[in-house]
């Protein structure tokens, strides 16, 4: 079937509350801040009819529909209808963004061929892409980037909740959770940094909120009050330090563990020792963190364990630097106790890292729009989005998910109505 063409780029994203605000807020730059005209698509409401005869000048596939926890080559959410629209080749430029890699490298691999994907945007840092994308794909792009940046919404969020270091209760903060031990030594990090810390800060005086459990995580507008009630906040590199290239750790894990609840890096270590060491450490896949970025802006001193973060975060200059022995810990935390530390070190990194704009989205988007420039000189125009094209988006998006709407309150009403029944009997 020959598709109109439309100019601009389709984005397929993936959206079902509670999703954290970073997700959101990547997937919806591109809408926000690209010269050309942007499409969002929700693939959790369903496929819109409409793209069955649309051809794009672009199709970016973002990290949220990805899903290779079971080794399924699959994308979160995406029907039979999504599937065949990918697999065909219909010239648009396939760029796809990834994060999580270190699991089912196989599975995604094959699906940037699969999806006939052109530009892979990656955490793997260049040195590393002969390895990954660059051996086992087609793409003709590869493109290291960093997993969160600088939002608007962040920045308007801090000014808006703003407060005096002096008046702010919680004097170290953060929150964090155990990951399971196929990430590698990485995987306790998040961990340790809370349970040694406040092992040593005990008996001093300080208001400690730090906890590590799934339960007390925080969104939305309780994570933003938050940090802009703390002065000091914790933290690690991002990522994964066993880069599953071959699928055989993901192997050994899962039969480690079966159906069973996940196991810890040290578990898992002395299961399969040897495994372990062949792969820990061999593909350095740690990245600077979101929390970087939000520290800046509520402006808080990170205390993080030593490490490269990019190259995006500079120690005493951005964050107090812990040797993860601790051996340092008393200079750290002297330093970060002291008020003129924390205000020059605050200062010098939301000059940096947010009113530099250097690390905002706005910026990345542009840089993506110089890109598709690049590709698609002939193709793909600045301008607005095409107010037809956008409308029968729209619509055909809304049958679907206002019928699952219904179906799920009619299931609901159904077992309400057969509990009732139930109860009732029961009484008689």
């Amino acid at each position: 079937m020959r598709r109109a063409e439309v100019n601009g780029v389709l984005v397929l994203y993936a959206f079902r509350p509670p999703n954290a605000s970073t997700i959101v807020e990547h997937y919806d730059a591109f809408r926000r801040h690209s010269r050309y005209p942007v499409y969002n698509v929700n693939v959790f409401r369903g496929f819109p009819a409409a793209l069955k005869a649309l051809r794009f000048s672009a199709v970016v596939l973002h990290y949220s529909i990805f899903n290779f926890r079971n080794g399924s080559p699959n994308p979160r959410a995406l029907d039979n209808h999504y599937l065949d629209f990918l697999y065909e080749r219909d010239g648009s430029y396939r760029v796809a963004f990834f994060q999580d890699e270190y699991r089912a490298c196989q599975e995604r691999f094959a699906a940037v061929d699969n999806f006939h994907v052109d530009c892979v945007y990656t955490l793997v840092e260049p040195r590393y892409f002969p390895e990954t994308y660059g051996g086992h794909t087609n793409a003709s792009r590869i493109v290291s980037t960093i997993p969160g940046l600088v939002a608007d919404e962040m920045v308007a969020a801090a000014a808006a909740r703003k407060r005096p270091d002096d008046t702010r209760r919680i004097d170290v903060g953060y929150r964090g959770r155990e990951l399971p031990g196929y990430l590698g030594r990485a995987a306790t990090e998040k961990v340790e940094i809370a349970d040694e810390f406040v092992r040593r800060a005990e008996g001093r005086g300080l208001a400690l909120d730090v906890a590590t459990a799934e339960a007390d995580r925080l969104y939305g507008d309780r994570w933003w009050d938050f940090l802009s009630d703390t002065r000091i906040s914790l933290g690690v590199e991002a990522g994964a330090s066993i880069f599953d290239l071959e699928g055989e750790v993901s192997r050994a894990y899962q039969a480690a563990t079966g159906d069973g609840p996940e196991i810890g890096y040290e578990r898992f270590r002395l299961l399969c020792p040897d495994l372990v060491a062949t792969w820990e450490g061999r593909l350095d896949y740690r990245t600077v963190s979101p929390r970087a970025f939000e520290a800046a802006a509520f402006c808080i001193c990170p205390i993080l364990f030593e490490g490269s973060y990019s190259n995006v975060l500079e120690p005493w200059r951005h964050y107090l630097p812990l040797r993860k022995d601790f051996s340092n810990f008393e200079d750290v935390l002297a330093a970060a106790c002291d008020p003129g530390v924390r205000e020059r070190l605050t200062r010098q990194a939301y000059d940096d890292l947010i009113a530099s704009r250097a690390w905002s989205y706005a910026r990345f988007v542009a840089d993506f729009d110089d890109i598709l420039g690049e590709e698609l000189s002939t193709s793909i125009r600045p301008g607005r989005q095409d107010a037809r094209v956008l409308a029968a988006l729209t619509a055909s998006q809304v049958g679907p998910d206002l019928r699952r709407r219904v179906a799920r309150r009619r299931y609901e009403l159904r077992n309400r109505l057969r509990a009732r029944r139930t109860a009732s009997t029961a009484r008689s």
